[in-house]
């Protein structure tokens, strides 16, 4: 099943799915299993005056034109911008990330996505890397390993082998 970090958070709180694959969030009641940090990244349309630095102060994002996804408890882009203090003049919101990548390309805002998501992705737009550097960790979610079926148990004993 597909759904927003929030939506998987519930629906392993709730138990309709076994394991799902997230950003960990610290105020989530999960039990989690890091796989990889994923960097994340400025994206700019090409020609953008920013776009010529090597890399962008997270500050530069001050009242600058912003897409975001929408929000949800404890998501890595609002938390990063809140960490640094930085508030964006959000133009647009969107339900997921590809919107947004299009959007910058149209040259209606700025972005800061994920490079999982950007890997092998070609456009009108520049992605550079912050400053600071800023990451998400991805990984499994899970209630309980007690609670789990056997199937998904075994699937969990693989991962770590496998993903560690």
């Amino acid at each position: 099943m597909q759904g927003s970090e929030g939506e998987l958070a519930e629906w392993i709180q709730e138990r309709k799915v076994d394991i799902g694959f997230l950003s960990y969030q610290s105020e989530q009641r999960y039990q989690f299993l890091p796989v990889m940090n994923d960097e994340l990244f400025a994206v700019l349309p090409k020609g953008h005056p920013l776009a010529a630095q090597d890399a962008i102060p997270i500050e530069d994002f001050n009242n600058q034109p912003f897409i975001i996804t929408e929000y949800t408890p404890g998501s890595d882009i609002h938390r990063i911008l809140k960490e640094h203090q930085v508030t964006p003049d959000i133009r647009y919101v969107t339900v997921n990330e590809f919107s947004s990548l299009s959007m910058v390309e149209h040259n209606l805002g700025l972005a800061i996505l994920p490079g999982l998501l950007l890997r092998g992705q070609i456009g009108n737009y520049t992605t550079l890397p912050l400053l600071p550097r800023a990451y998400r960790k991805l990984g499994l979610a899970f209630s309980s390993q007690e609670e789990l079926s056997p199937a998904s148990k075994g699937f969990l004993e693989y991962a770590k082998v496998f993903l560690l």
